[in-house]
């Protein structure tokens, strides 16, 4: 059964090459060479096949330079190019990199960036092919039965341990246990690199809800302020706003901001925090004369802190309208806990959320060999 669904599943096209055309930062040379002139060499591709191709793309190309290389790719879906939709390529080879991922929905462009570096490179067969994604499900699938029949073990294991995960975490969870099982036989081929955006995407609609317009949101018993302390120097307006808006958009009304403004030379930030201040009570400004970096203008903004709590935020962080709420219940649930961390996600320009990080359970190994807490911390004061 597995070497027939392995024929079966070949890919529907045998591939076309890719036509790659400089659009900013690269210098022809005459060698044939390209010059990366900065820090952001782009190229568009070329295909005829570039506005039908959906679903599971595989993508390789030989690059060959005497420096080290992180080419990724750049899909662009209608709404511009995003950091959210970047795709990075594995190095396979010793010239040979490849990359295998998800098109939900037909592109509008593609761009190729080849390196971070001003470096001299030349590019050749840049080859990709489109496949389907049943198809590839199932290649996944009669892959790992092939693999467990030459061990002797039972080869419907996967798909008894597939249902079950099915089940409780639907579709997507079952492509992601099906993914890591594969990924053991072949680390360097069809991987889903960015369905975890769209698994990402649909976990939010899955699992988050607008509490704004809930009638049935409960207060905890105990209602402690919570102190959100955050510095700022020269941000962005655009960034500042919105960590500030986040805070005042809260459901829990339990709390103040605490902002220590560290000798800023832009006077939009400095204006800005004024405005704030001005408008609302529980916003507290404190504005240092001479920069002291992070630690010292953390102490300042702790100075002006009364709360029971004291919540950890950055200038360009912004909260979701439940986060103090959640912590607050948290607090009420376990009131000798000293300090509580929350998940966190990235945000792009556009307000797409991407690469979560869902934290384990209190890990004081993990702590003492990295910073997996980060924010939202809430400490007791």
């Amino acid at each position: 059964m597995a070497h027939i669904l392995t024929n079966i599943c070949l890919p529907l096209l045998q591939g076309v090459s890719m036509t790659i055309l400089p659009k900013r930062g690269l210098k022809k040379l005459e060698s044939g060479e390209w010059q990366a002139m900065d820090s952001d060499p782009q190229f568009n591709l070329k295909s005829p096949l570039l506005k039908v191709m959906s679903g599971w793309i595989s993508l390789r190309v030989e690059i060959d330079s005497s420096s080290v290389l992180t080419p990724k790719l750049y899909v662009d879906f209608g709404d511009g190019y995003s950091e959210s939709e970047v795709v990075h390529m594995t190095q396979i080879d010793e010239m040979v990199y490849q990359t295998d991922f998800v098109l939900p929905t037909f592109p509008k462009k593609i761009r190729f960036d080849p390196t971070e570096e001003p470096v001299v490179f030349s590019v050749s067969k840049f080859h990709i092919k489109v496949h389907n994604e049943t198809l590839h499900t199932l290649h996944q699938i009669a892959s790992i039965m092939k693999y467990d029949s030459k061990r002797d073990e039972d080869t419907l294991r996967i798909l008894k341990k597939s249902y079950p995960i099915y089940k409780k975490h639907g579709f997507f969870g079952m492509l992601e246990r099906l993914e890591k099982e594969y990924k053991k036989l072949h680390p360097h081929r069809l991987q889903r690199s960015t369905a975890n955006h769209i698994i990402y995407l649909n976990w939010i609609k899955e699992n988050e809800r607008n509490h704004k317009d809930s009638f049935d949101v409960d207060m905890p018993k105990k209602t402690p302020l919570i102190s959100v302390v955050m510095t700022t120097y020269n941000t962005p307006e655009i960034y500042l706003e919105k960590a500030i808006n986040s805070v005042i958009g809260q459901i829990y009304p339990y709390w103040e901001l605490c902002i220590a403004d560290d000798a800023s030379q832009n006077k939009q930030t400095t204006d800005l925090l004024k405005k704030y201040e001005k408008k609302y009570s529980n916003i507290h400004v404190i504005y240092r004369e001479v920069n002291g970096n992070i630690s010292l203008a953390s102490n300042s903004a702790l100075s002006l802190a009364s709360g029971d709590y004291v919540a950890l935020m950055d200038h360009d962080d912004v909260l979701v309208s439940n986060a103090l709420l959640e912590v607050a219940r948290t607090m009420d649930a376990n009131p000798v806990a000293k300090f509580i961390y929350t998940d966190e996600d990235k945000i792009d320009d556009k307000d797409k959320r991407y690469d979560p990080h869902f934290k384990s359970d209190w890990n004081p190994d993990m702590f003492l060999s990295q910073n997996y807490i980060s924010h939202l911390s809430v400490i007791d004061k």
